[in-house]
């Protein structure tokens, strides 16, 4: 049994310029790692980190905060397509409380330490929860026109063949940013396969294979523009 996947790259990749040698470009730690307990931490950035995540979280899909009326008194652009309203809609509707950043609505909520309809989506202990909350400790830092963006999605392995039915393959997708630098985003990334039952893709870019046959992977990283 053969089953071919090919991968369709992230939506802020086809329409920018090429990017520079890999080997000009500089790595970066990941998000997973470096706002876990044991990372080196640091202020995320709106566009590069928060955005991805809160879609990866789906708090930005149709069915969540990025429908057209918004859920539970808070909108969100549908999937992160215009970080200004995104911006506005967590610091000027009070989402975040840069005074007792614990208290943050965009914290508690999500880890259900007050009644949230979306669920639980990550831990108090969680990379994700620490992310957030540098950026709401860092006091909220967003720069329009300012911020770093992706000159190129690279997904890793391209075109991987999968041989046996139950068989697995782990997907890593790597953002070129327009400062020279490169990050590990498949903890941020969105996948979705063309075809679950020819191949299903898992939330952390594991592949499983089906029957035999050819489908798409498509791994988005920020907005769908």
């Amino acid at each position: 049994m053969r089953t071919w996947i090919g991968i369709i790259g992230g939506m802020w990749a086809m329409a920018l310029a090429p990017s520079a040698e890999a080997g000009e470009f500089a790595h970066v730690v990941p998000a997973e790692q470096r706002w876990a307990a044991s990372g080196p931490g640091g202020t995320p950035g709106f566009t590069r980190h928060v955005q991805p995540l809160l879609g990866k979280l789906g708090c930005s899909n149709r069915a969540c905060h990025g429908s057209f009326q918004g859920r539970g008194g808070f909108r969100l652009s549908l999937f992160g397509s215009d970080p200004q309203l995104d911006y506005d809609g967590l610091v000027k509707e009070e989402r975040v409380d840069v005074t007792d950043v614990a208290d943050s609505l965009v914290l508690v909520k999500p880890t259900r330490q007050v009644s949230h309809k979306g669920g639980k989506r990550f831990e108090v202990d969680g990379w994700q929860y620490q992310l957030i909350r540098a950026w709401i400790a860092g006091d909220t830092p967003y720069q329009p026109g300012q911020e770093a963006v992706v000159e190129k999605l690279e997904v890793v392995p391209s075109e991987p063949v999968v041989l046996k039915q139950g068989a697995k393959v782990e997907l890593h997708v790597r953002a070129h940013f327009t400062d020279q630098t490169v990050e590990d985003v498949t903890a941020l990334t969105q996948f979705s396969s063309n075809d679950d039952v020819v191949a299903a893709a898992g939330a952390d870019g594991q592949i499983t294979a089906g029957r035999s046959g050819d489908t798409a992977i498509v791994a988005t990283f920020g907005a769908r523009l």
